[in-house]
Formats: C-alpha cells, sequence, structure tokens
C-alpha cells in the first residue's frame, strides 16, 4: 500500500466503517477505502505535520489538527477545506 511519506500520526475509521483517514508528518491527509486499501484522495492544506484527524459522527465532515496551529473542516466531497481555524 502506497501513500504517505512520512510517519502516520492519527487515524479515524468513518462510521459506516467504509473509509479511514489518516493523518501524517508529511502534511497530508489521505482518505483510503477500507475494502480494497487503495487512497482516494489526498487533502493538502497544512504546512507542518497533521497530528490527527476525526470523522463527524455521520462520515460527511471531518476535521483535521496540525502542528501549524491550526484546525480545519472538510468535506470528503472536496479537497479544498471548508473552514479554516487558527
Amino acid at each position: 500500500m502506497t501513500g504517505h511519506s512520512a510517519a502516520v500520526y492519527g487515524v479515524s475509521l468513518s462510521p459506516d466503517n467504509r473509509f479511514v483517514l489518516s493523518a501524517s508528518g508529511d502534511s497530508t491527509v489521505r482518505l483510503w477505502d477500507v475494502c480494497s486499501a487503495e487512497n482516494i484522495v489526498t487533502y493538502r492544506g497544512h504546512n507542518f505535520p497533521v497530528w490527527d484527524c476525526a470523522f463527524s459522527p455521520l462520515g460527511h465532515y471531518f476535521a483535521t489538527g496540525s502542528h501549524d496551529r491550526t484546525v480545519r473542516l472538510w468535506s470528503t466531497e472536496s479537497v479544498h477545506p471548508l473552514r479554516l481555524m487558527a
């Protein structure tokens, strides 16, 4: 399975158990398909390592926290963050 180029610091399983998010020291978050183990989307936006990620209760949104002192809110349907909290 090819993916991150640095350590993975956080993972989150979607509420329906179909997807996994992984947060990494390479400043990206990746969405993985559990059944095929394929990387579906790579989310870029943080400038430093991403320490953690968490799906919302319904799985449509997720949040990421980074060493760049920001939290970003994302939708699984877009590669750009919806909100930036610093």
